[in-house]
């Protein structure tokens, strides 16, 4: 029987009461000192996402997840993919479940366009309110196990 409390307005659920506890203690340490917006992560929209994407999907966020920004180059690379055109369509299959989600491509990462030369440059930044609710629970190390097989996640 999941655990809810109430945290800046938002519930949030944990498995066990020391989970509770410590989730409640990373938010407050977090929140500590600062005025913020309020993020959709909780532990189970990031399960909601993760487990609705696609393995593509799955990789790019992982690959964001490696470096505080990411260039679509590095991306492209990373993920063995043979174009731009490749990477924004796995950029597209987030966007729609997220979208199915009722949440924005823009709460879960940033994009930057700068230019060096006449040369464009495409940097991506995973949400830091995302990244931190879903290493609180493991991912992406723990995520590992094939897909359907849940044994590693601890929800």
């Amino acid at each position: 029987m999941a655990i809810e409390f109430e945290h800046k307005g938002q519930i949030w659920k944990a498995d066990t009461p020391q989970e509770a506890i410590e989730l409640r203690e990373k938010l407050e340490e977090r929140n500590r000192g600062h005025t913020t917006r309020m993020s959709p992560w909780t532990l189970y929209t990031v399960y909601e996402l993760l487990k609705g994407v696609g393995d593509a999907q799955n990789a790019l966020l992982e690959a964001m997840a490696g470096k505080m920004w990411i260039t679509s180059t590095e991306l492209i690379e990373q993920l063995g993919l043979p174009s731009e055109l490749s990477l924004a369509g796995v950029l597209s299959g987030l966007s729609k479940q997220l979208k199915a989600m009722g949440l924005m491509t823009s709460s879960l990462f940033q994009i930057n366009t700068s230019w060096n030369g006449k040369r464009k440059v495409r940097s991506f930044m995973l949400a830091p309110d995302f990244k931190a609710v879903a290493e609180l629970n493991g991912w992406p190390q723990e995520w590992k196990s094939p897909k359907g097989d849940e044994e590693g996640i601890h929800w």
